[in-house]
């Protein structure tokens, strides 16, 4: 994941871990991070730029990580009691709610109070799928696309509500993944 985060300042999250750019200064910097066990932070899986200025990174070892405005102060989040989980996407939405994609469905973090639920009536097939893409769109409705099984998913904001898409082109498309 590439992301812009001013004029002269990019970030890229790799399975290497993250890193900054910038085009006034020659060389890249990697951002040693852990957590808060003191284990290094590798193989970032997702990178936003929030509308609050913040970058938030996931990885596939279940950290979540919000780096500040100031690039400086970083704080990491693991998404409890679920085992062998790995971190897969990211979307915020126009709430500032994080929407985390893992091996394992959905999850959202709440950056105000700093915890992870469960979507409410999110659908069960969505509660163990391995999700590939989380897109929000201009009318606040996040795409879900999954692997596992293979499908497409709309949250519907406005009425709080999951609808599976259903079309010829994606039934073949998971016909001929198999």
């Amino acid at each position: 994941t590439l992301i812009n985060s001013s004029a002269t300042d990019y970030w890229a999250g790799t399975t290497q871990g993250l890193i900054y750019f910038s085009s006034e200064m020659p060389k890249w910097t990697e951002l040693t991070l852990s957590t808060k066990e003191n284990q290094s932070l590798t193989e970032c899986t997702d990178l936003i730029l929030c509308k609050n200025g913040k970058l938030i990174a996931s990885y596939y070892n279940n950290e979540l990580v919000v780096i500040e405005k100031n690039r400086k102060e970083t704080s990491t989040y693991k998404i409890p009691n679920v085992d062998e989980i790995h971190q897969t996407e990211l979307c915020e939405d126009f709430d500032g709610n994080i929407w985390v994609g893992t091996n394992k469905g959905i999850f959202q973090f709440d950056p105000v109070k700093k915890r992870f639920l469960r979507p409410t009536l999110m659908p069960k097939e969505l509660s163990d799928s391995i999700i590939n893409v989380l897109f929000l769109d201009e009318e606040n409705n996040i795409w879900i696309g999954t692997r596992t099984p293979f499908s497409l998913y709309k949250f519907n904001k406005n009425r709080s509500s999951f609808e599976k898409i259903n079309s010829p082109v994606l039934t073949d498309f998971a016909n001929f993944s198999k």
